[in-house]
């Protein structure tokens, strides 16, 4: 792929109690039906939600609900959390599903398990040539400095925290994600790659929630010192349907 040179835009945060204000303002809860008693998670209804570009959103999905996460203009990457609804430091561990799996990367038919070895996701499907990752840590401030895109970058660390805060949470720590799309093969001498995504505009992954979960999506927002989501952060789309 031949490097072209683009104006570089800086997409910086600016602090809202403690966040980004573009995750705080991105990161909503669609509303469930009202009269809902205090405990109970209300029915689950079909939705459709878009996680702007260098932000992030999260939801409550009911357990047997699908989620369908697609690449609205393609070569967009998106960082996937889950958290148990009923516990939500119980959460979607990615080194404890390489455990399981005996994978490095994720494949349709398997499943993505908590730090408590419990199946949170079952991957149904995948339009896009398979290449997702489980390796790569969130993009936060430190690396975007490194990367040189400055001290002040919008990252998919804080725009987790914002989401979840969005949905009540108060989380410290960020879970290792489910790099969604995203190119970063291991190398014959075990070191890693980091190149473009391939994906195509309209390519999508599902998912069968196996638990009432906290679901978490974040664009990523690399977009200097490394092409993997094409120069830009763009949109990615969420449509949960119910089981």
């Amino acid at each position: 792929m031949t490097n072209t040179k683009r104006p570089r835009k800086i997409h910086r945060r600016t602090t809202v109690t403690g966040m980004s204000q573009s995750a705080f303002a991105g990161s909503a809860m669609m509303s469930a039906p009202g009269n809902t008693p205090p405990g109970q998670v209300p029915p689950q209804e079909a939705f459709s939600m878009v996680v702007d570009g260098y932000s992030g959103r999260g939801v409550v999905v009911q357990k047997g609900s699908t989620i369908r996460v697609t690449n609205l203009r393609g070569t967009q990457v998106g960082d996937m959390f889950a958290l148990l609804e009923s516990n939500p430091e119980e959460v979607l561990d990615t080194a404890r599903t390489r455990l399981v799996t005996r994978r490095l990367f994720p494949e349709v038919g398997q499943q993505f398990v908590s730090n408590q070895y419990r199946p949170l996701l079952t991957f149904l499907a995948d339009t896009s040539l398979g290449l997702h990752d489980t390796l790569y840590a969130t993009c936060d401030q430190g690396l975007h400095d490194l990367l040189g895109a400055g001290t002040d970058h919008a990252n998919c660390q804080d725009n987790f925290l914002g989401a979840v805060k969005a949905l009540g949470l108060n989380a410290i720590s960020v879970p290792g994600p489910v790099n969604l799309f995203q190119n970063t093969p291991v190398t014959s001498s075990g070191t890693l790659k980091a190149l473009p995504s391939p994906a195509k505009p309209g390519d999508y992954v599902e998912f069968r929630a196996e638990e009432t979960i906290y679901f978490v999506l974040t664009a990523c927002s690399v977009d200097v010192g490394s092409d993997i989501n094409g120069g830009e952060s763009t949109p990615l789309q969420i449509d949960v349907t119910p089981g």
